[in-house]
């Protein structure tokens, strides 16, 4: 038996697949049609497996999530 459900696993909403990789909805929703996300509906509302996140960060293919920039010292000064 399978011990992994899918209420188990972990979720993005569309919304934060944007923040993640600072893109806008429309580009989220041309992954969707290219087959680079699959989105599960709940409530008619699209949610994407961390699996997919996780696969675009590492094929890369352009797709770069967003890491905010820290400050440095020659910025202080």
């Amino acid at each position: 038996m399978n011990t992994t459900t899918e209420a188990n696993r972990r979720f993005y909403s569309r919304k934060e697949i944007c923040r993640i990789f600072s893109r806008d909805p429309t580009t989220v929703w041309r992954w969707q049609r290219a087959g680079k996300l699959h989105p599960v509906y709940v409530a008619g509302i699209p949610h994407y497996h961390a699996d997919d996140v996780e696969r675009l960060i590492a094929e890369g293919d352009g797709i770069v999530p967003h890491v905010p920039k820290r400050p440095t010292a020659d910025a202080a000064a």
